[in-house]
């Protein structure tokens, strides 16, 4: 049976190490964010790249490099291995033949939320957590109300009031313990944690919960495989607490630590125009400030001030990347330009990258010989309300037109 690599905790600000089982997610000396260590050099001395060709293609594939040490507590809904597809027609339109759009929509809960739901609900129930609480707009608290029930994890899902009707309905078939919150995400997060702290609970938030990260890291992975185990140029995502920015930063250096890639990707990222905190921290270089009574159609990009907000800025820095801020009408249009021209129906948030990546290219910030990869994070019907009032409606024929002449 494979064993994973992990070797512990470390903390992000002083480096001090502690142990994975442990219900202490948070560094034990000065309460910073921790991240999941692994032995890589006796990973690179175990395993190659084509080891996982062999497996089911799914995240766990990789379970040497995640964070469960004992296979028996996995709990999984078949997500990962999801596909990376090359763009028809926006690339060439936009002068990159090479722009592929990573279609993170086809999860169990149709978001990129199933990858870090796995391993946090697993790791939950390695060190024996009864109870999850999570802030979240509706995609992480649906995806997280679904393994908790798979698990028997009792989970505690803090909504916030804009939740889409599709998304609450989502979380409330899954029969977590459930309520909204007339708050905005940073407020709703405090509580989340307040609660965890004070009942014992496991924190789903991030950065808090490191092994959020994790899950997302095999996203990294799946792409860096696609393309033959080599690195895109830059990976372009929609941003709210930044989990993929972080996640693809942690699998990159790893897989160039073990030997499996040799570039690193740029990475980008896209935010709200009225909740772009970490845009503007990038852009100006100056201290992050909180974004003050955000709105959007893109509800799951309204962090109005991230934990982690310091640390995705230093992460586009020492890649390359580059921050961009999208109208609720540029969003709409690249929702559906993706769904029209590539046959891709997702939320705005996802659109957003579209979005992003436009005002980059018009800007010169992408240049037409660059791998591009944009996250497509969650599925249009969830939120069907956004794109309906810009489509038409169908016309309507008597059942006598459609019939043939005797």
């Amino acid at each position: 049976m494979a064993k994973s690599f992990i070797t512990g905790l470390r903390c992000m600000g002083c480096g001090h190490e502690q142990h994975d089982i442990s219900r202490r997610m948070r560094c034990e000396r000065c309460e910073g964010y921790c991240q999941a260590t692994y032995d890589l050099a006796a990973a690179r001395r175990s395993l190659s790249p084509s080891d996982f060709r062999r497996r089911y293609n799914g995240l766990w594939r990789f379970r040497e490099l995640l964070p469960v040490r004992d296979e028996a507590h996995i709990v999984t809904l078949a997500e990962g291995g999801t596909p990376l597809i090359k763009s028809r027609r926006i690339g060439p339109g936009l002068g990159l033949p090479e722009l592929y759009f990573k279609d993170l929509t086809r999860n169990p809960t149709y978001s990129f939320k199933d990858y870090s739901s796995s391993t946090s609900v697993s790791k939950a129930k390695e060190i024996g957590i009864e109870d999850i609480v999570l802030m979240s707009a509706g995609n992480a608290s649906s995806s997280f109300a679904a393994y908790c029930a798979v698990a028997g994890i009792r989970f505690h899902a803090l909504m916030l009031s804009n939740t889409f009707e599709a998304m609450l309905v989502q979380n409330m078939v899954y029969g977590p313990d459930a309520a909204m919150i007339d708050a905005d995400s940073a407020t709703a997060g405090r509580i989340a944690g307040d609660l965890a702290r004070k009942n014992g609970w496991m924190n789903g938030g991030v950065p808090s919960n490191p092994y959020r990260v994790e899950g997302k890291k095999a996203i990294g992975y799946e792409i860096a495989e696609t393309l033959g185990w080599k690195a895109p140029d830059r990976i372009v995502c929609p941003t709210a607490g930044g989990t993929s920015i972080m996640a693809l930063d942690k699998a990159f250096r790893e897989l160039r630590e073990l030997g499996w890639v040799d570039g690193f990707p740029k990475l980008d990222c896209v935010q709200s125009q009225t909740c772009r905190p970490v845009v503007d921290a990038w852009s100006t270089d100056e201290r992050m400030k909180p974004a003050e009574r955000p709105d959007s159609v893109a509800i799951g990009l309204l962090a109005p001030n991230p934990e982690a907000g310091p640390l995705l800025v230093a992460t586009m820095r020492r890649t390359g990347g580059a921050g961009v801020a999208v109208s609720d009408a540029e969003i709409r249009r690249a929702q559906l330009s993706l769904a029209q021209e590539e046959g891709l129906f997702v939320e705005a948030s996802s659109a957003a990258s579209l979005a992003g990546l436009r005002k980059m290219v018009a800007a010169g910030t992408v240049s037409g010989d660059e791998t591009v990869v944009l996250m497509l994070t969650g599925a249009g019907i969830k939120s069907p309300e956004v794109v309906a009032p810009l489509l038409p409606r169908p016309r309507h024929i008597q059942a006598h037109e459609g019939q043939a002449d005797d």
